[in-house]
């Protein structure tokens, strides 16, 4: 994730007052350093009692279709974790608009099963831990663990939609403590959209085609 190219002041937003913008700068600078560990330790909020969806949100057992290589078909599956991506606003309920916006998650996986889905040797595991954790994969949100598991992470190259209605629905709010897993703190919730931003949208490409 190259912030190397970027001067820190600059990405971070104009509103942010001291002492919050020296600590998000000095968590931002610890991707542009040589050093081996990332302090994760305040990337989630330790208060979920807002009965609201918030982006960032980590919520379990999400259904989505699930490409089958094998048989070259999509099947439903659930999502054991999910990431929100869909703003916060734009799934409030009591907002009006011209058409529903739906909810657009990130699927979740340990980073356990991640590396046994890659099926490489073992001995490469620390390497590869260490470009997650440094986000240095594009495509791939690395967060820290939570519940039984190290870290987790996010693929961001397979995001899916949900109905917003359904997520709202006194169904699922209903079962919302037992579904929300996890809730970003303004850290984590800042790195998750840059990092969004960084896979969708690098510019200048070096392949960059004139529309002209």
């Amino acid at each position: 994730m190259p912030f190397t190219s970027e001067s820190f002041e600059n990405l971070l937003p104009s509103y942010l007052v001291e002492p919050r913008r020296s600590s998000f700068s000095d968590a931002l600078k610890q991707f542009n350093n040589e050093n081996d560990e990332i302090n994760y330790g305040n990337f989630y909020s330790a208060d979920t009692s807002v009965k609201q969806w918030f982006q960032g949100d980590i919520i379990a057992n999400i259904r989505y279709p699930y490409w089958d290589n094998k048989q070259n078909i999509y099947s439903k599956k659930y999502a054991s974790l999910g990431i929100l991506v869909t703003n916060t606003c734009d799934l409030d309920p009591s907002n009006s608009r011209i058409s529903n916006k739906e909810a657009v998650f990130a699927p979740m996986v340990s980073i356990e099963e991640y590396l046994k889905n890659l099926e490489i040797e073992s001995q490469k595991n620390n390497q590869i831990i260490l470009e997650l954790k440094k986000q240095r994969i594009s495509n791939l949100l690395f967060l820290p663990g939570f519940g039984d598991h190290s870290g987790y992470v996010a693929r961001l190259d397979k995001l899916f939609s949900f109905p917003s209605k359904e997520l709202n629905s006194d169904l699922y709010f209903s079962q919302r403590n037992a579904l929300l897993k996890a809730r970003l703190s303004l850290f984590g919730l800042y790195l998750f959209v840059l990092k969004i931003s960084y896979h969708f949208c690098r510019l200048p490409e070096d392949n960059y085609r004139s529309l002209d």
